[in-house]
């Protein structure tokens, strides 16, 4: 056993022989990183549970933990992947643990409802959002590798693992879907701009540049995709982008990250819009689709004019951005 992997072993243990006492804890799974083939866990990477039991609300809040050690923080976050709340820890080690609390109950049904959708996987789509996000992202664990059932009293664990699991459908954006990601990009690129001119340099940063960088990734995925194939993994809110994505964007991804400067901003703005750009030139032309590149040139030079105008005003030298 190596000093890295001694502390996971142990809390592994500690928490095995919790959940043996514990009657409202019906089964416990590991899943992520320590459960994939694909991309396996590092020295880095946290233990992720999912908890079934019979008393769901008590396992959300962070008293319980201390039985099985001494917290240094809890955290209460909303899983990127299957929108379920998990009650997030740090140890001592450090060892990291995230617990995605279930419901036995919704065991219960989910073991026939995963079930038809293994033999009709096109059932996914007419469920609810977030319920078709629970049970797609509980396929995707299963996909790439073998979840370690540590524990399961009365069979919690077993309907729902082990079944047949079908095979990822990956489709091609709609042109509609694809106009919507390129219109929203290039509005949000002149919106990113007024903000940094008034000076609203935090809007600018925190809320137009997630924005701007949400559909700059669906734009990498989708160019990923066009060039290798639909079923080509680009896994999720970027995780591996580096190497997933065109050796290209990634080599352009630093310049499109600004300091809380003004100026920085302007040219990480003209980086990002020359980024998104070539992507989705690209796409579109693998796709068939229109690009509607008098759109995006009228917006480079609304958005150049207007950064140049500011330049003039404080009397600084004129900058232009590319394109």
């Amino acid at each position: 056993m190596n000093e890295t992997q001694a502390p996971v072993d142990s809390f592994l243990e500690k928490f095995v022989n919790y959940a043996k006492g514990r009657p409202d804890i019906r089964a416990a799974i590991v899943v992520g990183s320590r459960a994939r083939t694909v991309q396996p866990a590092d020295e880095l990477s946290d233990i992720d549970f999912m908890l079934i039991t019979t008393n769901p609300k008590r396992y959300l809040s962070a008293g319980w933990l201390h039985d099985l050690g001494r917290p240094w923080l809890t955290w209460l976050i909303e899983n990127p992947v299957g929108s379920r709340n998990v009650l997030h820890a740090v140890f001592d080690g450090p060892v990291v643990v995230d617990f995605a609390v279930v419901s036995s109950l919704e065991t219960r049904w989910a073991s026939p409802l995963l079930r038809l959708l293994a033999r009709a996987p096109k059932v996914v789509e007419r469920l609810p959002r977030g319920l078709s996000a629970q049970i797609e992202a509980w396929f995707e664990i299963q996909r790439r590798g073998r979840p370690l059932v540590l524990l399961d009293k009365d069979g919690s664990a077993s309907r729902l693992y082990g079944g047949r699991v079908p095979p990822r459908v990956s489709r091609p954006p709609s042109p509609r879907d694809f106009a919507e990601v390129v219109g929203g990009f290039w509005s949000l690129s002149m919106w990113k701009c007024k903000q940094a001119l008034r000076g609203e340099l935090w809007m600018a940063s925190y809320v137009c540049d997630p924005q701007l960088k949400a559909l700059l990734l669906q734009m990498l995925e989708w160019h990923a995709r066009a060039a290798r194939g639909w079923d080509y993994e680009t896994w999720y809110t970027g995780r591996f982008l580096e190497r997933w994505a065109d050796p290209r964007a990634v080599a352009a991804l630093p310049d499109t990250f600004a300091r809380y400067d003004e100026e920085d901003i302007r040219r990480a703005l003209f980086a990002t819009m020359d980024l998104f750009g070539w992507l989705a030139r690209e796409t579109a032309g693998r796709l068939r689709f229109a690009y509607p590149e008098l759109a995006e040139e009228r917006v480079r030079e609304w958005v150049s004019a207007r950064f140049a105008e500011r330049a003039d005003t404080v009397g600084a030298p004129t900058s232009r951005g590319p394109g």
